[in-house]
């Protein structure tokens, strides 16, 4: 069992690096040379999300005039990423819809008709994964008024072909990861209780079925293709080739919060960049965070780490952080936040720990909800 440690350099750091705005701000005798790298975000409003193109250049960020795409759904709503290709699903009517696949890098598009295969029904889609030509869609359906029926559908892209695998509870997030299927399922009828079914999805057989108990936050990808199932206090990595499981409980108040995270990015390193929400934020703020897997430990990027007051409060209007990504061929994290007063928000770009330092800023006209770098 392994204890979790919280790194205070950061801590400590932001009495320094919060001072003055000579201490926390690139200038021309640093030594940071910035590669071209075009950045895909997803910004989020009213309306919906949409998604819109950065480039960095040695003169900063500015937005390109490449057209944007328009997705129906809301930011709250089913939206999958794996590289650079986005998926939603957006229904049609109560027992269908369009799988929507958008290649941010290409700017190509394809809407597929889902389930129109069933007829009079309630059909609601509760979770989205792929992995190279499989993409596989959770759904809770209720036929002619009767009992609930749960399903995960896997699609075949080159042959559209299908398959369907029924679930005694009702599957709420997907993973894929080496031609394997990791499926969170909660007993929401009886005990509450989580559990996770792992399919070969090649083979079309069941691998293993885990009772996770209660609490589970959320399921994710490592970068080297392990799953992590999360929980407040504790987390279970499974090998994504043996499945065999370790488990690691966190020491009280080192908890790294990122059972409920979504959108997490990874560096060179494996380490996972996340947006952490927890008790020691005021106001249900947010934060960025960095876990390392290896080591066991989390680095908390406050804004005033690497801002002055002036800056969070009035010149860059910060409430809080909203996505978080890494830019690899730079070693800059990239920080989306939603403004405060005014409508918005922007994208931050900071050197990492221990050399904490602010690079640029660029405001956009809507929340981000997810950066892509070109790397």
């Amino acid at each position: 069992m392994e204890t979790w440690k919280l790194l205070v350099g950061i801590f400590l750091g932001a009495i320094v690096l919060g001072c003055s705005e000579t201490n926390n701000s690139i200038s021309q005798s640093d030594e940071l040379i910035i590669r071209p790298v075009d950045y895909y975000v997803v910004l989020s409003n009213s309306i919906g999300i949409y998604t819109k193109n950065i480039a960095s250049t040695s003169e900063g960020l500015s937005l390109t005039d490449t057209k944007s795409f328009q997705f129906t759904t809301s930011a709250s709503s089913q939206l999958f990423r794996d590289g650079f290709m986005l998926m939603s699903y957006q229904n049609t009517d109560d027992c269908g819809g369009n799988l929507v696949l958008y290649d941010l890098k290409d700017r190509a598009e394809l809407s597929l008709p889902m389930f129109s295969d069933l007829s009079s029904c309630q059909l609601s889609v509760t979770a989205i994964t792929g992995q190279a030509n499989m993409i596989f869609l959770s759904y809770v359906v209720t036929m002619e008024s009767k009992e609930q029926s749960f399903f995960v559908r896997g699609v075949d892209l080159d042959t559209s072909e299908y398959e369907d695998y029924e679930f005694n509870k009702k599957p709420i997030k997907l993973v894929a990861s080496d031609s394997r299927l990791y499926v969170l399922t909660s007993d929401e009828n009886l005990t509450e209780k989580n559990a996770l079914t792992v399919l070969d999805f090649k083979e079309n057989t069941e691998m293993l079925e885990m009772d996770l108990g209660f609490d589970v936050g959320t399921i994710f990808k490592k970068a080297n293709g392990d799953i992590v199932v999360s929980y407040p206090n504790s987390h279970t990595i499974l090998d994504s080739k043996t499945l065999e499981a370790s488990f690691t409980r966190y020491a009280s108040g080192s908890q790294p919060h990122f059972y409920t995270s979504e959108n997490n990015s990874f560096d060179a390193n494996g380490n996972m960049y996340y947006v952490r929400k927890d008790s020691l934020t005021e106001q249900n703020e947010t934060m960025t965070a960095m876990h390392d897997f290896d080591k066991n430990s989390t680095v908390l990027y406050y804004f005033e780490n690497f801002l002055n007051e002036a800056q969070v409060k009035v010149e860059y209007d910060i409430k809080s952080a909203t996505t978080v990504s890494f830019d690899n061929a730079n070693n800059l994290i990239l920080i989306g936040y939603e403004k405060n007063l005014a409508q918005g928000g922007g994208i931050i770009r900071v050197t990492p720990a221990p050399n904490l330092k602010f690079v640029d800023n660029l405001d956009v006209a809507d929340v981000p909800f997810l950066i892509v770098p070109d790397n």
